[in-house]
């Protein structure tokens, strides 16, 4: 996987949140954080946060689903979080 990062972004950007429905363990996302912690480091006000799904096996339900994968609401209130760092 190859990322590359442009400084005006992260100065426009200077908060950074991964999020995929995934554990976090070895997936996309951790790469992703690497990269943007490499690249943009000094750029970014806050440490990069990864939302991830649940340590379980995704379910086919919709109901059950919704309560193992990251939802808008939860997306939303990580960015809160971290803008208020």
């Amino acid at each position: 996987m190859s990322m590359e990062l442009s400084p005006r972004l992260a100065a426009l950007l200077p908060i950074a949140v991964i999020s995929h429905a995934h554990p976090s363990i070895s997936k996309g996302g951790a790469e992703i954080a690497a990269q943007a912690m490499d690249q943009a480091f000094d750029d970014l006000d806050a440490p990069v946060k990864r939302l991830n799904g649940a340590h379980a096996p995704t379910p086919y339900s919709p109901s059950l689903e919704a309560a193992v994968v990251p939802d808008t609401k939860a997306i939303v209130s990580t960015i809160k979080d971290l803008l208020a760092e």
